[in-house]
C-alpha cells in the first residue's frame, strides 16, 4: 500500500511540476545576461559585449533582480532552462534600470535586438509595458506570468496574438497550506505577504479560509484557531522584517505562510532560531530551510516550458488567458521528501487535493480570489480569528 501510495504521490506532483495540460541590464542601454547552457543557472550576468544572440529572453522586473532568488523567478527560470537544455536554444535574462513603463519597453528594445524571439516576462509589472511591445514587435512572442496585457490607466484590456498570458489559482494552493496547518495540529499561524498584489492576495485568502474549513472539520470552537496576516509592503528581506517574524514566533505564533520573494529568508532564519515552522511558496523551498515542512507551489516552470514548446512547435497559444489551477495539476503542496508533517499525511492531502481538483461540494468554487475582495478583515470567518497587522 505504501509503494502505491508514494506512485501515486509521484505522478501527482510530475504532472504539477512537469505538465500543465493547459497548455540584466544595469542600464536599459547596455544588455546584460549570461548565455543559458545546459544545466548552467547563471548567478552573475555579463554584459553582451561580443553582439552574442539569444533566442529566448527573461526580463526581470526588478533592478537587481536575480533568477536565483528561489522563488517566483527561479521558477520561470527553471521551465526555460528546461525547454533549453532539451532543444539546444540559447537564452540570457536581463534586469531593468528601474521600475517604470519606460525602462521595460527600453529592456524590451534591448532583448529584441540581442535576438530575442520569445520574452518571458514574469510580473504583473510588465502588464502596460507588453499591451504597447505587442503591437510594436508582431513577430516577437511573450509569455507573461501573473498578468493580463493592458493600458496605463486600465481601461483598455487585449492581449494579442503574440501574447500567452498566464495567471494561476494561487488560493487553492494556499488552502491546500492553511488546511494542512490547521490538521497537523497548529493553531496559532501567520500569512506574512510581499506587496499585496493579487497574487500574494490569492495565496493569502486561500490560506485563511483552508485553515477555516480545517477548523470546521474538526469541529474546533471560534477562536481555537488564530491568524495573524500581513503584507510588508515589498519583497525584499530587511532586519525589520526580521524583527517582526522573530517576535511573532516568541509571543505564540507556530507557522508562518512566507509568500513573497526574498523575503522568504527573513522567516528562514527567524524559524531556524527559535525552533518554529515554515511553508514555503512558489516552488519547492524545502532545500532553503530545515524549517520548511512544505510548500504552496504554481506551475512557472510548467507554463513557461509548455508555452516556449509550443513556440516551437507552430503552435504558440497567443492570444490565450490562461488561469492555470488544481484542474489541470498546475498548483499544490510539496511532497515526497520535502513532505515534514507529522500528523497530517500525503494520503490526507492528496484526498483534499482531488476534492478542490474535482470542485467537490464547491469546495474550488469557494474559494475567494483577489476579485471577490479587497481587505482581508473582510473574509467572512465563523471559526478562525484573523488579526490583520498593518
Amino acid at each position: 500500500m505504501k509503494k502505491l501510495l508514494a506512485i501515486l504521490l509521484a505522478v501527482v506532483m510530475l504532472l504539477s511540476v512537469t505538465a500543465c495540460s493547459k497548455t540584466g541590464t544595469d542600464t536599459p542601454d547596455t544588455p546584460d545576461g549570461t548565455t543559458q547552457n545546459s544545466g548552467d543557472t547563471p548567478t552573475e550576468p555579463k554584459p553582451d559585449n561580443n553582439g552574442d544572440s539569444y533566442e529566448i529572453v527573461m526580463l526581470m522586473d526588478l533592478p537587481g533582480g536575480s533568477v536565483d532568488d528561489g522563488s517566483f523567478c527561479e521558477a520561470t527560470w527553471d521551465g526555460i532552462e528546461r525547454y533549453c537544455e532539451e532543444t539546444g536554444a540559447t537564452s540570457t535574462y536581463m534586469t531593468p534600470s528601474e521600475e517604470s513603463k519606460d525602462a521595460y519597453l527600453s529592456l524590451i528594445d534591448q532583448a529584441v535586438k540581442v535576438g530575442g524571439k520569445v520574452l518571458v516576462c514574469p510580473g504583473y509589472l510588465f502588464e502596460d509595458a507588453i499591451f504597447e511591445a505587442q503591437d510594436k514587435y508582431p513577430d516577437v512572442n511573450f509569455i507573461l506570468i501573473d498578468g493580463r496585457p493592458h493600458s496605463s490607466d486600465y481601461s483598455e484590456f487585449r492581449t494579442g496574438s503574440n501574447v500567452y498570458s498566464v495567471l494561476f489559482s494561487e488560493g487553492e494552493a494556499g488552502f491546500m497550506a492553511g488546511y494542512a496547518c490547521v490538521m497537523e495540529g497548529y493553531r496559532n499561524l501567520a500569512f506574512f505577504g510581499g506587496m499585496a498584489v493579487t497574487s500574494v492576495a490569492r495565496f493569502g485568502y486561500g490560506y485563511v479560509m483552508g485553515a477555516e474549513q480545517a477548523a470546521k472539520d474538526l469541529g474546533l470552537n471560534k477562536g481555537d484557531v488564530n491568524v495573524i496576516y500581513w503584507y510588508s509592503g515589498d519583497f525584499m528581506p530587511s532586519p525589520e522584517k526580521l524583527t517582526t517574524i522573530k517576535g511573532w514566533y516568541q509571543t505564540g505564533t507556530e507557522v508562518i505562510f512566507s509568500c513573497g520573494g526574498t523575503i522568504c529568508q527573513n522567516a528562514f532564519a527567524a524559524a531556524e532560531e527559535l525552533g518554529k515552522a515554515v511553508i514555503g511558496v512558489d516552488l519547492d523551498q524545502a532545500g532553503d530551510s530545515p524549517t520548511v515542512i512544505t510548500s504552496a507551489m504554481k506551475g512557472c516552470a510548467n507554463a513557461t516550458y509548455d508555452a516556449l514548446i509550443g513556440y516551437k512547435n507552430g503552435s504558440f497559444p497567443g492570444g490565450e488567458d490562461a488561469v492555470l489551477g488544481a484542474s489541470v495539476d498546475c498548483v499544490g503542496l510539496a511532497t515526497g521528501e520535502s513532505w515534514r508533517l507529522k500528523n497530517y499525511t500525503e494520503e490526507q492531502y492528496l484526498e483534499l487535493y482531488n476534492r478542490i481538483k474535482n470542485d467537490e461540494g464547491g469546495i474550488a468554487s469557494s474559494i475567494l480570489t483577489d476579485s471577490d475582495i479587497e481587505d482581508p478583515t473582510q473574509i467572512p470567518l465563523e471559526l478562525v480569528t484573523l488579526d490583520y497587522k498593518n
